[in-house]
């Protein structure tokens, strides 16, 4: 059996998290990797945090929340919940975690695959439209990367890109793979659904059947989202909210005040960031 499953953007749902391990298990599917994100929003990401670093399986890369978690990307992208959700990792992710995020990597590169969680450029970009797709495809190009099969996170918003004489599109639950061209997979979100339908997905590559399934899962969103009010990791009330909208439009302003570098938020910058912290701990 030569299949990987690739999750993302688990923020702090443990719940999610066991019920997709469990199902990977079932699969008999022992390779993970894992596309980052594991902090905000939900009310358990040192669970989270652990129960992913004890299992061997899994490679687990660096998202933009773990980033901002551990100090090491600055939420000026962010929006008002983002922003909020961000700030409260932050104040609250004990050290152990925050040094064991500088540790991680921020790419995966095994043969023909290769994998980040948000864009080949920028930890924080989203690619949701089909020129960024392109413009994505490009970059790793002139990157000189050698990959057929690029995954990401980010949109939780489980699509295939198909880049072969032009773009094309799939949102099927099943995609036949063809051996020419170049796909990009977003793999879907375990623990923070935007969608009306509050479900788990995340994404099967069988490399021998060349195939990509996104698999869909239920579980007690009402309860998850109901422990992360009450513990207060996401914005809980009209009243915060307002006041993170304020916020929000103050690092905005901040932004352009003090010409903060687009760069901010390129892999190369916050690797660099990443080796300065570790250099610190030692």
């Amino acid at each position: 059996m030569n299949k990987i499953a690739f999750i993302s953007d688990i923020h702090g749902n443990i719940d999610a998290l066991r019920i997709t391990l469990q199902d990977i298990k079932s699969r008999k599917i022992s390779k993970i990797v894992c596309l980052g994100d594991v902090a905000s929003y939900n009310a358990e990401p040192e669970a989270c945090y652990k129960l992913l670093s004890e299992n061997p399986d899994i490679v687990w890369i660096a998202g933009n929340h773990d980033l901002m978690a551990a100090n090491l990307l600055e939420p000026i992208n962010c929006s008002p919940k983002a922003l909020y959700a961000a700030l409260r990792a932050r104040k609250h992710l004990p050290s152990e975690w925050r040094h064991h995020i500088q540790r991680l990597p921020l790419t995966y590169h095994d043969q023909d695959i290769y994998a980040f969680h948000a864009s080949p450029a920028k930890v924080d970009e989203y690619l949701s439209s089909e020129q960024r797709i392109t413009r994505a495809i490009d970059f790793l190009r002139e990157q000189n990367i050698d990959a057929k099969y690029i995954f990401f996170g980010h949109t939780h918003n489980s699509v295939v890109y198909h880049y072969h004489h032009g773009l094309t599109v799939s949102r099927d639950n099943i995609v036949m793979l063809q051996r020419d061209g170049t796909y990009m997979i977003n793999v879907g979100t375990v623990g923070e659904p935007r969608s009306e339908h509050k479900i788990i997905e995340y994404c099967v590559f069988d490399r021998d059947q060349l195939q990509i399934e996104f698999i869909q899962l239920h579980y007690d969103h009402a309860a998850s989202y109901a422990r992360s009010i009450k513990q207060k990791s996401r914005i809980y009330n009209q009243y915060i909210l307002y006041y993170y909208s304020i916020v929000h439009f103050l690092f905005r302003v901040k932004r352009k005040l003090v010409a903060v570098d687009d760069d901010h938020s390129t892999l190369a910058k916050v690797s660099t960031r990443m080796e300065h912290s570790k250099s610190k701990v030692k």
